[in-house]
């Protein structure tokens, strides 16, 4: 992340005061998003403040470190990411020039906080989701200035909302939060989490949520043939309400020893260093940061054609598309399973030809200018 001298800002351009709202510090894409852009809009010499909604998070803890200024809406612990106590008040208090919301609960909050239909003039929505969107997140993405969305599938959704007379919807994909860390060396990560020459460590990160469908996992892992099941793992990262669901599913099939669940990790390199390949079998994404971050580390992907992910993930160059709909998924995967047990040249092959074009495509510094040149560009936050 570059210094404050090294801002990068247009030509000209005075700094800004930017306010960011989110509605809760979860471990998830969209908030991992939320403090890399905002940190290196700060480090680019505009100043930043980080305002949440909810207290706690995993990634709080990661926010208090370092970087933009972080305050909290609620005065007290809750259970509510909604509750945005005092927003009005508080986008009156910092007047900032421009105002970028990130998830549902952020829009919809500033839906609530100005209700009139006039556009509002300095706010810069986002939309990084492949599920619907409630009215009020709607009517933001109507009324704001601009929208970026992080794919193409996500931007023509967006567009949808805005309506023909809005200015168009702006893409910008997710930069990686990697960009300058390298892997772990990859046969001690292999030895320490327990991976054997000659097996294939597949490797799913994700929320365990209805709409991210591991159980589609449970399934094809027991159609696998023995053979191949034997010569595999199956490693799941990731917490949430179904994760007790699908474990118990996992323990009732077949060779439950080879999966392994690892909860919530902030920081998976380890993992991904010692795994072959990620596997998404999510149905509701837009741009996953997962994929992102595996192909930036030549990993290529099994991936469930949803949305964004189809630009993500290029069949047969740097891993397989399946089919969206579920009744075919777990027959599609095994067959891909399979196939990727079957041939480990072609994962080196895949994971070479991802790697390289990925530095290119999801420069974390590259994307954060994107955003800043079109807030710079924008009008005033009418708070």
């Amino acid at each position: 992340m570059r210094g404050a001298g090294e801002s990068g800002r247009g030509a000209g351009a005075a700094p800004l005061r930017l306010l960011a709202l989110q509605d809760y510090l979860r471990q998830g894409g969209t908030e991992r998003q939320f403090l890399e852009l905002t940190g290196r809009w700060q480090a680019a010499g505009h100043e930043v403040v980080r305002l949440v909604f909810r207290r706690g998070g995993s990634l709080a803890p990661v926010a208090a470190a370092g970087g933009p200024r972080l305050e909290f809406l609620q005065p007290f612990p809750s259970p509510w990411n909604w509750w945005a106590p005092g927003l009005r008040g508080r986008l009156h208090a910092l007047r900032p020039d421009r105002v970028v919301a990130f998830g549902r609960n952020a829009h919809t909050a500033l839906a609530r906080a100005r209700p009139a239909p006039a556009p509002l003039r300095g706010l810069l929505a986002t939309f990084r989701t492949g599920r619907p969107v409630p009215a009020g997140y709607a009517s933001v993405l109507r009324r704001a200035e601009a929208v970026v969305a992080n794919s193409r599938a996500g931007a023509a959704r967006a567009g949808g909302y805005r309506g023909g007379g809005s200015a168009p919807v702006r893409v910008i994909e997710n930069g990686c939060r990697w960009s300058g860390e390298e892997l772990p060396a990859r046969a001690p990560s292999r030895l320490a989490f327990g991976a054997r020459p000659g097996e294939t460590v597949f490797l799913c990160v994700g929320a365990f949520l209805p709409g991210k469908a591991q159980e589609l996992l449970v399934s094809a892992w027991a159609l696998l043939p023995a053979e191949v099941r034997s010569r595999s793992r199956l490693w799941l990262v990731g917490d949430g309400a179904e994760r007790v669901r699908v474990e118990e599913g996992f323990r009732r099939g077949p060779a439950p020893e080879r999966v392994r669940f690892w909860g919530e990790v902030e920081d998976w390199r380890p993992l991904l260093a010692a795994a072959d390949l990620l596997v998404s079998v999510s149905a509701e994404e837009s741009s996953p940061n997962a994929l992102v971050e595996a192909l930036w580390f030549g990993r290529p992907v099994l991936a469930r054609e949803c949305a964004g992910v189809g630009e993500l993930v290029e069949d047969g160059r740097n891993g397989r598309l399946l089919p969206a709909a579920a009744g075919e998924m777990a027959r599609s995967l095994v067959s891909a399973w399979t196939e990727a047990v079957s041939a480990p040249e072609r994962l080196r092959a895949w994971g070479e030809a991802g790697g390289g074009r990925a530095r290119h495509r999801f420069d974390p510094e590259a994307r954060a200018a994107d955003y800043r040149r079109l807030l710079e560009g924008l009008g005033t936050f009418a708070g």
